[in-house]
Parts: structure tokens; C-alpha cells; sequence
């Protein structure tokens, strides 16, 4: 199905959330729900659902990933061969709401590199 709001997208993300009217739900792609999770308040969202199970960009994860104590989405997505929408929906299953650009701490990161069988390695800076 499309992306109700571009149309143009394959919806992957489920939104639920609270309007003034009740309730709605919307089958949105990943560009459109990034910006919109930006927008609405958390006590606006009800949930936010994967549609699809995560495509792998090459098929191969790595075996483990170097990690700092603070890591920028766009960058673990990299480093695990993911595209950073797919890392956002997983950490949306974590109830993590955030952007490409934004950064998380190793312990969040670790837990999401455990979800796809990745071995978390922390990197000492001396």
C-alpha cells in the first residue's frame, strides 16, 4: 500500500494517534513518519507499528560494530549495512523516537545491534 500522505512510497510504518475527533490511523512510508513523530506529542501517540519486516541493504550483516559512548543514527545504520529508516522503525519498536540526525547512547545502541544478532564492541578513547 502506499504511503497515505506522499503517495508515491511504500508504507511501512503504522501511526495510531490521538486527534481531537478520536482516534486515527495512518499508513505513512518512513520519510513521511520521521518528520511527523518530530511534530506530535508524545502523549499523542498511541503506538507506531512496523507494516514489513526490515530489508537488508546487502544481505550481510557485520559480526560486531565498534561503538562510542554516543552514536548518530545515520551512522549505526551505516555501520550495520541498514538504511536509517529502518534502524528509526527498530528503535521505534523500542519506543525511542528519533531522527537520522540525532544521536543515542551505547546502551541503546547495543540493545538494537542485539536485535539483529550484532555484536555491540565499545570503543575506548584514551
Amino acid at each position: 500500500m502506499l504511503c497515505e500522505q506522499c503517495q508515491q512510497n511504500q508504507s511501512i510504518v503504522l501511526l495510531t494517534e490521538r486527534v481531537s475527533e478520536g482516534v486515527t490511523r495512518r499508513q505513512l512510508c518512513g520519510a513521511c513518519a520521521e518528520p511527523l513523530l518530530a511534530e506530535v506529542k508524545p502523549d499523542q501517540i498511541l503506538g507506531a507499528t512496523f507494516l514489513e519486516a526490515p530489508k537488508f541493504r546487502n544481505n550481510a550483516l557485520p559480526d560486531s560494530v565498534e561503538l562510542g559512548e554516543t552514536v548518530s543514527v545515520s551512522d549505526l545504520a551505516a555501520a550495520l549495512g541498514l538504511r536509517p529508516v529502518q534502524v528509526i522503525g527498530s528503535l521505534m519498536r523500542l519506543e525511542v523516537f528519533v531522527s537520522a540526525k540525532d544521536s543515542i547512547d551505547f546502551a541503546t545502541a547495543a540493545q538494537l545491534c542485539s536485535r539483529y544478532g550484532v555484536i555491540p564492541r565499545p570503543v575506548c578513547i584514551a
